[in-house]
């Protein structure tokens, strides 16, 4: 892919990195990623998360079209598009998707229910409709699930359905956090 030209880029794109934003590292980083692999100048993808690192430094995590992860500082990056665009929504999402089929863990997880006699939904759900109370099943760790940390295809069917037992695919790290890999969760 070449490069995107700038100066026909929307205004709405000069801004801060947001997740699901379309990328281009347009300038080396020198911040430090641990294990991650450091994006180069050129790369391109899919913003699939960000976090602030000690020093206060805004970092992302990239996806590229084949599937590698590299990581950057945001300012290092410029956006050209976002998931929600519909020409980037038709070449992007099926690379999240399929990153997703392959880095996300499967989950069993019980709806936590809401007291009897409220008005709404059986279970617990913030107002909005984006976050779940959810139990993983063998664990008392109790957790909201929020829709961006479930694998879209799971996600309709936890909220959608009457029942109670779900199994759902979401990130290795939201897993543990439940008690999946270590009795307890935290």
């Amino acid at each position: 892919m070449k490069e995107p030209i700038w100066e026909s880029q929307p205004k709405s794109y000069l801004r801060d990195v947001r997740k699901n934003d379309i990328v281009w590292v347009h300038k080396k980083t020198r911040g430090r990623f641990g294990k991650m692999d450091v994006a180069n100048v050129g790369d391109h993808g899919i913003v699939i998360s960000s976090w602030t690192s000690s020093m206060g430094t805004p970092k992302i995590g990239i996806l590229t079209d084949d599937l590698r992860e590299f990581a950057t500082t945001a300012s290092c990056a410029r956006v050209f598009g976002t998931l929600a665009d519909e020409s980037s929504h038709d070449i992007w999402y099926p690379i999240k998707l399929a990153w997703m089929a392959k880095t996300y863990v499967p989950m069993i997880v019980v709806k936590e229910e809401t007291a009897k006699g409220r008005k709404g939904s059986a279970y617990v759900m913030t107002r909005d409709g984006n976050a779940v109370l959810i139990k993983p099943l063998g664990s008392e760790v109790k957790m909201w699930l929020s829709q961006d940390k479930c694998h879209p295809d799971d996600w309709s069917g936890l909220v959608e359905s009457v029942e109670k037992c779900h199994s759902i695919r979401v990130p290795g790290w939201v897993a543990k956090k439940g008690g999946l890999y270590n009795n307890g969760g935290g």
